[in-house]
């Protein structure tokens, strides 16, 4: 048989709430942190990473239709490269 371990009282209540109260002032302390450093999107002084904008809206542009003289109203160039006269 092995020898038995010798009696350890637990551990005392104040030591339990320090560290409970510690952890949870790290975890406090780093959300804080996190919110007050992180990026907010109401600051226009120096943007930490470039804003993303929309492009630009343009008007829709309609092909100008050609115009045409009088002298070529009346035949299309193909018609008139098989033609001979």
């Amino acid at each position: 048989m092995s020898p038995r371990t010798p009696y350890r009282p637990p551990r005392p209540r104040r030591e339990i709430v320090t560290a409970v109260a510690a952890s949870a002032a790290v975890v406090l302390f780093t959300v804080v942190m996190v919110w007050v450093l992180g990026p907010h999107g109401s600051s226009t002084s120096n943007p930490s990473s470039p804003a993303i904008s929309p492009a630009p809206t343009t008007s829709t542009i309609q092909p100008s239709t050609p115009r045409t003289s009088p002298r070529t109203t009346g035949s299309s160039p193909s018609s008139t490269a098989t033609t001979r006269r």
